[in-house]
Order: structure tokens, then sequence, then C-alpha cells
């Protein structure tokens, strides 16, 4: 935001950006308050108003008094959340801590902002995927932050979701835009995009279930901490719109196999070394990217020939548990070539074993996919690589294969990351046939 675009004054901003007044009012340590405004004025008005609010909250809440402050839906303003409802709303302060708002026991009264203000605040931050849900919070606070529940009805949800599909309320993902850019590259696409018109695409039925599924758990999440956990609340609850309203089809299993060929020649124009030896290593033991850098030399047992994984030593959800990962010769020999390429010269090795983040993996992958034209290629394909090749190479069970990739649910394992080649599987069978034929030679000549 350049200097000539933006109007302040303490506590207050008012940037402009894509056509709009975007004002944000801040009073340490309340939610910042925001809004768009389609002129300076009005937005300099309700920057003010908000900030005289914000600051006798803060002075009440200093004293201990519980005040109400008001969410200010503003006539003109395009914020499409406050736009479904055209009116001023004496809306609750949401206090942190076990104390419900006031008016909690109507559940029709209960304003969604609060429920996601509740949700970000006390939830996110423990998820496994903090910045993408972080994302979804803050978007369906837009859409639906100026609504309480009672207002939420299956028609407005349909027309949510018929919006949102089209991306009316947000573009989706282009598939030719590529994953991966350097700093030239968005450079560049940034100064193509300012010449041609903008390009609306469609979202996915995949990212519009997330975020209804989303606003499920933030309202589930929100009565019990509230202790709304009675008969009446949690059957009005399971009748609402909310948990009632039909979601979107869940998206087919993705199949993407790695080709020998591609390997190599992802692996060949690669330019970093760690990069390259964790993405052999990850097919040689299932290894997702987090896991990959958090593993130490000391966890490595070459006597039994396992390598243990621990589990993260935060708050935080993790799909990581402590366990021991077979280490296969080839997994040997890679971690042989690292840890005499890492010997320092006093004889002493690096704490970890891949010394990066794991972002800087996932940018070096995408980078050398982008460079050497291969398509639709992800890094956590490599995961499902892996799995596929244990059954294919070594005849695993998917008893034996789940020791490798931690799975605890083998459905899961199943769905969405054995998918071994049918050529393999044809090629097999014609060895099987050779001694214990499917149908004999004779039924065969009935056919002609």
């Amino acid at each position: 935001m350049s200097k000539k675009t933006r109007w302040t004054e303490p506590n207050i901003e008012v940037g402009f950006r894509c056509g709009a007044y975007r004002a944000r009012v801040r009073v340490y340590p309340l939610k910042a308050q925001t809004a768009t405004f389609d002129s300076l004025e009005p937005a300099q008005r309700w920057g003010r108003k908000i900030r005289l609010m914000l600051l006798d909250e803060k002075r009440s809440r200093a004293m201990g008094v519980v005040s109400l402050s008001e969410n200010v839906l503003r006539p003109g303003c395009t914020n499409p959340g406050a736009s479904l409802a055209n009116e001023y709303f004496e809306a609750d302060a949401y206090k942190r801590g076990n104390a419900p708002p006031i008016g909690i026991e109507d559940p029709n009264k209960i304003l969604v902002s609060d429920i996601l203000d509740f949700f970000e605040t006390e939830k996110v931050k423990k998820l496994a995927g903090e910045n993408p849900e972080r994302s979804r919070v803050r978007r369906l606070g837009i859409w639906f932050g100026g609504l309480r529940l009672g207002e939420i009805t299956d028609s407005q949800l349909r027309q949510w979701l018929d919006r949102r599909l089209s991306g009316a309320l947000g573009s989706g993902r282009s598939l030719e835009r590529p994953s991966y850019r350097t700093p030239k590259g968005r450079r560049l696409e940034k100064a193509l995009r300012a010449t041609l018109p903008p390009v609306i695409h469609p979202v996915s039925p995949g990212s519009a279930r997330h975020e209804l599924m989303l606003m499920r758990r933030a309202a589930s999440a929100f009565f019990k901490f509230h202790g709304l956990r009675g008969q009446w609340h949690q059957a009005w609850l399971r009748a609402h719109p909310l948990n009632t309203f039909e979601l979107p089809s869940k998206a087919s299993p993705r199949d993407r196999r790695l080709s020998e060929d591609e390997l190599k020649v992802i692996l060949a124009c690669m330019r970093s070394d760690i990069a390259r030896a964790a993405i052999l290593f990850s097919i040689c033991t299932t290894l997702r990217r987090g896991e990959l850098v958090s593993l130490q030399w000391n966890d490595v047992d070459w006597g039994r020939k396992v390598v243990k994984l621990r589990r993260p030593d935060t708050d935080r959800k993790s799909k990581t548990r402590t366990r021991d990962v077979p280490l296969v010769p080839a997994a040997l020999t890679i971690l042989s070539n690292i840890k005499r390429a890492s010997l320092r010269p006093d004889g002493r090795l690096p704490e970890k074993i891949f010394p990066v983040r794991k972002g800087s993996l996932t940018q070096a992958w995408g980078r050398a996919c982008q460079r050497m034209g291969i398509q639709n290629a992800r890094w956590h394909d490599i995961r499902r690589e892996a799995v596929s090749r244990l059954i294919e190479k070594y005849g695993l069970s998917l008893e034996l294969v789940k020791v490798f990739s931690g799975h605890r649910d083998l459905r899961t394992l199943q769905e969405y990351y054995v998918h071994v080649l049918p050529s393999l599987v044809a090629a097999e069978a014609e060895k099987i046939e050779a001694t214990r034929p499917l149908v004999s030679a004779e039924t065969l000549a009935l056919a002609g």
C-alpha cells in the first residue's frame, strides 16, 4: 500500500485498494475492526466512531465491567456479510475466558462473528494447518459475520454456495497457473495481470465443503466451551441449517504417480543436494516433509536399521507420532552418503539430518518441476509413490506398509495412498498365467 493511497490517525488506518477504501481500527488488546467503503469520508467517520467505542471497551474491561460494543453494519458498506443484515445490531462483546456472552441462553441471538472469533482465538492455533484454517475463518467472517445464528437459512446457504462455486465471492485457483514461482516470476506475473482484465476462476466443491465444515466445527466448539451441552441446545444445533444443509460432494482421491523417468529428470535439474537427498529418502521411507526435517542423527539406529520419528513437542495437533521407521538398504545408503558429506573438520555432525525448512523442500521440488515442464506433480505425491512402490517392488501387505507410513486406519491408507499401476498387475498376471492359467486352453478355444 503506497503512501498516496493511505490515510492514518492514531489507531485508525484507511487504505485505497482495488477501487474501495478499507478502514481498520486497532486498539490493543481488543480485536481489530475492519470495513470497506466506496469513499474516504464515510470510512473516516466510521473509524473515529469505532475508535471511541473500542477505547471505552478497553477502559471498561480494565475496571472489570462487562460492556456492550456495537457491531456497526454501515449503510453503503460493501461487506458481503453486512449487506445481508442492513441494520444496527447490539452485539455482545466476546470475553475471553469461560464467561458466556450476554443473552447466550437464546442461541438464535448468537452472532456468527462471536463464534468465528472464538474459534480463531482458541482453536485454530492448535491445528496443524493453522494458516489455511485462519484464512478460511476470516473469509467466513466477511460473508457471515454480520448475521446471527437464527438468521441463517437453507436458502441463504444455497445462494452463498452458488456464488462461491462460481467465483463471485473470490476467484478459485487457475489450473494453468504455476504452483511455484521465483521472485522474478512473481514480478512478471503481477505486471502482466495489471494490463489484463481480471479473470475469475470457479471454486472447487472441495473448498466450499471445507468452509462449511469449519462453520459446523466452530459452532459446535463454541456451544461446548460456553456450557451449552444440554439436550435442548444440542438438539437445536443439530437441527440448524448449518448442520442439515447438504454439503458439496467430496473430491475424488488423488491418484497421481511419478514415473521413473519423471523422477530422474526432476532430481537431475534440482540445484539443492539436500532437497535431492530428502526426496530419495522420502521415497524409501514414506516420510512427510515435516517428519524429514525433524530427523536427527541421534535418532538413527544403524544396528537395528531403524530411525526414530518423534512427535513434535507442541500443543498443536499433529499426524506424526513417536515410532520407529524401518530403513531399507537404499535408505541406509542415502544416510551414509549424507553423513560423509556433512562431516565437519572436527569430526562432528550437525544436529539435523536435513537442515532445511519444509517450505524450502516444497519450493525446490516445485521449481524443478516447473523448469522441466512436469505438470500436476506435488510434493505429497512422493509419499503416495513410496507407499505404492513398497507394495509393487517388495510385495508388502498393507499391515507391513503401515509400519512405514504410520497410518492408524487401513482404509485411509488404501483409499488415498495405494495406487498400484495396472500395467504392473497385468505383467505379474502374465507370469502366473504360464503355470496357473486363469482359463484353460480348451475353454478359450470355444470363444473362436
